[in-house]
């Protein structure tokens, strides 16, 4: 393989690793900086970064000439899987744009009486569902405030109606006995926030998706794409929670002792925790208790 070739081969990763990134990358904006400019920008940035894959790809095939169709780019179906994800990520950054312009703009303030809402009509916003899984409520909370939560134009009772469309069950029970009221739109939120902002539940639920995921078939680009996504994933998922993994590399090794133990030492151990919603310190000393504790069984 010619020195060129193996360039764009490099290059042709790094750039997919970039376009695979985009929306993470936009979620690490925040929910106050997250705008319609913001995503724009993040569009035009994943249209300019396929384009040089476009591009790169068609200076890889050249270079195999009649011996493309059996090269390890062509058969692992790289481009392929390029393709894939950039269509999957500019959709997801297309939606963000349509709902910041469907969402009205803030109206000019006016009076009315109690938690009315303006007499101009709001639009209900289409938002993303959310189905109660403790992995998906961080994307979900950034985006509905961003969306709902934090515009102007929208009245608390307007909130909450927003607010109940978006939930599935279990989600959705939790706030079924809250009438429809301004008033009850941050007791409803408040409900939800306490119940999964729960960063152990969080924390066993990154990492248990993260170790459930088979190790590569094979020495293909598609492999190694397939277990570079789950380390994005599970990387941006402990940030989105304020426990970068580069900082609390211990809620891994706790995470990985726990699945270790039988079902009564864990039942233990959970009881031991379930006065916080905050992740233990490290599970070492609890388990030399607990080890202590079984010699006396």
């Amino acid at each position: 393989m010619s020195m060129g070739r193996s360039t764009l081969l490099a290059g042709q990763h790094e750039v997919l690793g970039r376009i695979s990134r985009q929306v993470d990358n936009l979620k690490k904006l925040g929910s106050d900086n997250i705008t319609l400019s913001a995503v724009e920008t993040r569009i035009r940035i994943i249209d300019q970064l396929w384009n040089k894959l476009e591009a790169q790809h068609e200076l890889i095939r050249a270079s195999y000439k009649d011996k493309y169709t059996e090269s390890e780019y062509a058969t692992s179906d790289f481009f392929d899987n390029a393709e894939n994800t950039y269509v999957l990520q500019r959709s997801l950054l297309a939606e963000y744009a349509e709902r910041f312009k469907i969402a009205p703009a803030a109206a000019p303030a006016r009076e009315h009486h109690g938690d009315q809402a303006p007499k101009t009509s709001v639009p209900r916003i289409k938002l993303q569902q959310f189905s109660g899984a403790y992995e998906d409520w961080p994307a979900f909370r950034d985006l509905f405030l961003s969306v709902i939560g934090e515009n102007t134009a929208i009245s608390n009772v307007e909130r909450l109606h927003n607010l109940r469309s978006c939930l599935q069950k279990p989600a959705e029970k939790l706030i079924r006995s809250l009438a429809v009221t301004g008033d009850n739109y941050n007791r409803a939120w408040s409900l939800l926030s306490k119940h999964y902002e729960n960063k152990k539940e969080l924390i066993c639920s990154n990492f248990a998706a993260f170790t459930a995921v088979t190790k590569m078939k094979g020495e293909t680009a598609e492999e190694l794409s397939r277990i570079h996504q789950t380390v994005t994933t599970a990387v941006s998922a402990q940030e989105s929670i304020g426990r970068p993994i580069h900082s609390n590399g211990m809620d891994l090794f706790n995470h990985l002792v726990v699945e270790l133990f039988d079902s009564r030492t864990r039942l233990e151990w959970e009881s031991s925790t379930s006065d916080s919603s905050y992740p233990p310190r490290h599970s070492y000393e609890f388990h030399h208790q607990t080890y202590t504790h079984a010699q006396r069984r």
